[in-house]
């Protein structure tokens, strides 16, 4: 449907980029997991220069900044480069930092180290996570040994992803990756996967809370063909597709919305995402809800035992169910009854209703 006249469309290049994510996925060129990270922090950047400015496009945002490259006869595509995350922005830094003072700290943040793959995180885990924001470092190290000025990562593992979970940003989806790379370069398996699924949660609450909407599809797809593979056990790994992210996103925003309208907010002021996260975890919220975007997984192992073949075969019953009613825009929060006619076609067995 055509625009009313003299309203002006914003140009979108999210799709763009995460073409080009993917394109990066599947190459086998060595600095691959670099250039696919550079798209998402180059998006970041320009969108987050875009807001600032309230331009429609990658020329607008061109002409205000540098308005000295377009002129009557020509003008620089460049900008349209870094709209679509093709072009790393390096001389234009300083340029741009001196008309909008902090906008290089996007380029800057020291937690791109903890999402590029490209080197081992064992040895700067801890140095990382000092660089981030002092909640999130509160969250990540052990009390007792703070109050003796030494920085050593919790014991408990899930208190820590807990407490990151509760603060929802881009510094505490930094520390979870850490906490995911860190236990798959220790061969902790198990560790790597609980992180991935709390690192999969902060995401999708990241991207409802913050700016990081504009860009979530490509930071979905970054970290789905880079970061995900490394929670996999010998036995399962996550199934994770940017769109399904996208879409759970989605609904995950209109809730938020919802409960802001009824007077029963889910994400408090500075990313408090104390209540949004038990949507995920606790039947409160229902059941449709904790199945319905909870991330799918997908057995790897050549040879599985029945047990586990069969636990997979019910949780994919479950996870339809859920994401069927959240599609629907409806409630129900308790699994319906003739579920169990499905779990029993799901995996033949004597005595399903027992199981369930």
């Amino acid at each position: 449907m055509p625009l009313p006249d003299g309203v002006k469309e914003v140009r979108l290049y999210s799709a763009v980029r995460v073409a080009t994510v993917l394109r990066w996925a599947a190459s086998d060129h060595p600095r691959a997991p670099a250039a696919a990270l550079g798209v998402v922090k180059v998006a970041r950047w320009f969108e987050g220069l875009r807001a600032h400015l309230g331009s429609l496009n990658a020329y607008s945002v061109g002409k205000q900044l540098q308005p000295g490259v377009y002129t009557k006869l020509s003008h620089s595509n460049l900008w349209s480069k870094y709209a679509a995350g093709k072009h790393v922005p390096r001389k234009v830094l300083g340029k741009v930092e001196e008309k909008l003072r902090g906008s290089r700290q996007v380029v800057d943040w020291p937690g791109w180290r903890a999402l590029d793959v490209m080197q081992p995180i064992g040895t700067q885990a801890v140095a990382l996570i000092r660089t981030l924001n002092p909640r999130i470092q509160t969250a990540c190290f052990d009390k007792a040994e703070l109050k003796l000025d030494r920085y050593e990562l919790r014991t408990n593992t899930d208190k820590l992803l807990k407490k990151l979970e509760q603060r929802a940003c881009w510094d505490a989806v930094a520390a979870a990756t850490i906490v995911l790379r860190l236990a798959h370069e220790q061969g902790d398996q198990q560790g790597a996967h609980r992180a991935g699924r709390s690192l999969y949660y902060l995401l999708l609450m990241m991207a409802v809370t913050s700016s990081a909407y504009w860009i979530a599809p490509e930071i979905f797809a970054y970290f789905i063909h880079f970061i995900f593979p490394l929670a996999a056990t010998s036995v399962v790994a996550y199934d994770l597709h940017h769109d399904a992210m996208w879409q759970r996103m989605q609904w995950l925003y209109e809730m938020v919305l919802e409960h802001e309208d009824e007077g029963r907010p889910l994400a408090g002021f500075g990313a408090d995402t104390r209540r949004l996260r038990r949507v995920f975890v606790s039947p409160k919220y229902g059941f449709d809800r904790m199945l319905g975007f909870a991330p799918r997984l997908k057995h790897v192992a050549s040879e599985v035992d029945e047990s586990k073949r069969r636990t997979l075969a019910y949780l994919q019953v479950f996870w339809q169910w859920g994401e069927r009613v959240l599609a629907q825009g409806r409630r129900q929060p308790m699994p319906p009854e003739h579920l169990v006619e499905q779990l029993e076609a799901a995996w033949p067995t004597t005595d399903t209703t027992d199981q369930v």
